[in-house]
């Protein structure tokens, strides 16, 4: 098993394939997997549509070409087969033209007719140069070890190389891989290494990538933090500015009362004008309602 790290090099290194036909690309890649693993393969094929390329990278040159803006669309099949001896017309229009098979691997996918064969149509046409793997659940090559066949998750067709002719052979082949359990490189790992094997680009520059991203979120809820605890220190300060205000209102109210109470009652009583005072209190009295 090759790490997606190694694509560039395998492709480098491998034998000219000028000799196979030219297909017409229609799509990024052919997404082949066992519909047990559907919620997987949705998980997968909404990633991939959605994988936003860096912006330095595009146009970038590299073994596989420049690299291209998205990394869609992605060729799915949603819907099972029908019992047919081939694959079908459609299937077979769709794997000549994806750029790339990813092939989802489980003990299902390895037991799987129709899989292995859309792997042995991808080989016949374009190589195997081409094909990653992403590994659910199983063990690689378990099947070579007696008392574990029902572990392997490579189906056959892509645990052996292929000849000029398109035709299995008897030697094992070594699949470029990205490990999705949680105890290999996770899903979010696992991602980018298809990402990074589709682009011909090193994992390295997708995974700065990542950690820009995750600088740019940290500075955002940073700012946005801060951001509420100004506008929540300004509320404070408001509501602490109308309480004291209120205070000296309610302070100069009950002067005024114990004034008109006092000293201004004991000036107009003898002269019989306590009908000013009454006029005094209502007006003060509706001015501080």
């Amino acid at each position: 098993m090759v790490e997606l790290a190694q694509l560039t090099r395998s492709i480098r290194g491998a034998p000219s394939r000028a000799r196979r036909p030219a297909h017409h690309q229609r799509y990024m890649a052919f997404l082949s997997y066992s519909h047990d693993d559907s919620e997987v393969a949705d998980w997968l094929h909404e990633e991939l549509e959605e994988f936003h390329v860096p912006a330095r990278l595009v146009g970038k040159l590299t073994d596989q070409g420049p690299v291209p803006k998205r990394l869609a669309p992605i060729f799915r099949d949603r819907h099972e087969l029908a019992a047919a001896s081939d694959l079908g017309e459609e299937i077979e229009e769709a794997i000549a033209g994806s750029r790339f098979l990813i092939v989802l691997c489980s003990p299902d996918a390895a037991q799987s007719h129709w899989i292995n064969e859309e792997i042995a149509c991808f080989k016949r046409l374009h190589g195997e140069e081409r094909i990653l793997a992403a590994i659910l659940k199983g063990e690689p090559f378990a099947s070579d070890i007696p008392g574990r066949e029902d572990e392997e998750c490579f189906p056959s067709a892509l645990r052996v190389r292929f000849d000029s002719r398109g035709r299995p052979t008897t030697h094992r082949a070594e699949p470029i891989a990205a490990d999705l359990r949680d105890e290999g490189d996770g899903r979010k790992m696992g991602l980018l290494k298809i990402a990074a094997g589709m682009m011909g680009v090193g994992l390295d520059d997708l995974a700065q990538r990542e950690a820009q991203r995750r600088y740019r979120r940290m500075t955002y809820l940073t700012a946005a933090s801060v951001a509420g605890m100004i506008f929540a220190s300004g509320l404070a300060y408001t509501a602490i500015d109308a309480r004291d205000e209120a205070r000296d209102q309610r302070r100069e109210a009950e002067g005024l009362i114990g004034f008109m109470l006092g000293d201004l009652r004991q000036k107009l009583e003898p002269v019989g004008r306590l009908d000013v005072l009454d006029a005094v209190g209502a007006r003060a009295l509706a001015y501080y309602e």
